[in-house]
């Protein structure tokens, strides 16, 4: 037979066969790191109804545990004899009662942290009245290791008003003074300063913290400013629902006299207030709004989903209350970034999250 003709020429356009068969595929992208707020929600006594946003059932730590509320050392009664109160800290006498002004070596002592070593290289300093130290186990549980944990509260004292009980104005002219002028000297690149009172945050509120903290000290810092929202109140006293939970109830914004809300502001008014303010200041203020996460809650007096008494009195919460809302704070700190240190080049996540954390979705 007649001899094959040869196999065409490749032509010069054509890239030359390959021996190995087609390319390999691009690499895969690494998987994100695990969230450091990751919990287990598993089903026992002790797990929270509203679902943590970080959820991983083999966590060994859970996302709420009633055995914590000796947190962080002895405990602080702020009144005698009462079986309700379970505010846990190391650091008590950084809780000053209502009367009396505080000592400027008080305050000075309160504010300053040890940094760098075995501490980590942030703080964050939390002012406020009662309503800032009944969260204060809280925040630590929400930081872990990761930051660490300087307050002043003084009980009826509203900062950001110049408003506190149990002072002359000139003791209070004082007292804020004396904060603002530690905050100065204490207050890094990296830490973060958190804010949260019964009645502070209004128009007045506002502009004082313009003024006083976010120009003068957040901002030649390269620090953040925190306003937590507070919570809603009992219907009744928890030492009459103790046997049944059910007879006290949370009061939101419907259920308030018109005097009420001209007194207390609770809820969505004063979050949406925040809001605002954190809109005018982006990237400098961040907002914690927590009335959404107890608006579930079967029982007013119990953590959302146990049966465990989360409240003091009708105002207040009291450790166990403070505990549950910690996962939900962790992860809003590290949305916002507040975990990567002071020298950290990485703003993508501080860039696109929601300034304001609401459940559910974590973000508005």
């Amino acid at each position: 037979p007649p001899p094959l003709p040869p196999p065409p020429s490749p032509s010069p356009r054509d890239p030359p066969p390959s021996p190995e068969g087609p390319p390999p595929p691009p690499p895969l992208l690494p998987a994100p790191p695990p969230s450091v707020c990751a919990c287990n929600n598993n089903p026992g006594p002790s797990h929270t109804l509203l679902s943590p946003p970080t959820v991983d059932p083999l966590s060994p730590k859970r996302c709420f545990d009633s055995t914590w509320h000796t947190l962080g050392g002895r405990t602080c009664v702020p009144r005698d004899g009462d079986p309700f109160v379970a505010v846990s800290d190391s650091r008590c006498p950084c809780a000053f009662p209502r009367d009396g002004l505080p000592s400027s070596n008080a305050i000075t002592g309160c504010l300053t942290h040890p940094r760098g070593g075995a501490h980590p290289p942030n703080t964050m300093f939390i002012l406020g009245d009662l309503h800032a130290r009944q969260i204060v186990g809280g925040i630590k549980a929400a930081l872990g290791d990761r930051m660490s944990v300087a307050y002043v509260t003084k009980s009826g004292c509203v900062i950001m008003t110049n408003h506190c009980n149990g002072m002359s104005n000139q003791e209070q002219q004082i007292y804020v003074r004396r904060v603002l002028e530690n905050l100065k000297r204490a207050v890094r690149r990296g830490d973060v300063l958190a804010l949260v009172s019964l009645n502070g945050q209004n128009t007045q509120g506002d502009a004082w913290l313009a003024e006083h903290v976010i120009e003068p000290i957040i901002k030649p810092a390269g620090a953040k400013l925190l306003l937590i929202s507070d919570n809603p109140e009992l219907s009744a006293p928890p030492s009459t629902c103790m046997r049944d939970l059910s007879r006290c109830q949370l009061l939101h914004d419907d259920e308030w006299t018109s005097q009420e809300k001209s007194i207390y502001r609770r809820g969505a008014e004063r979050e949406a207030q925040m809001e605002r303010f954190a809109a005018q200041h982006a990237g400098h203020v961040y907002v914690f709004a927590q009335t959404a996460l107890w608006r579930r809650a079967a029982t007013g007096a119990a953590v959302p989903g146990t049966r465990r008494l989360a409240f003091m009195d009708q105002h207040h919460l009291n450790n166990v209350g403070a505990l549950y809302l910690s996962p939900y704070l962790c992860d809003a700190f590290e949305r916002w970034g507040f975990f990567d240190g002071p020298t950290s080049t990485n703003d993508t996540l501080r860039d696109t999250a929601s300034p304001v954390w609401s459940y559910p979705g974590g973000r508005r």
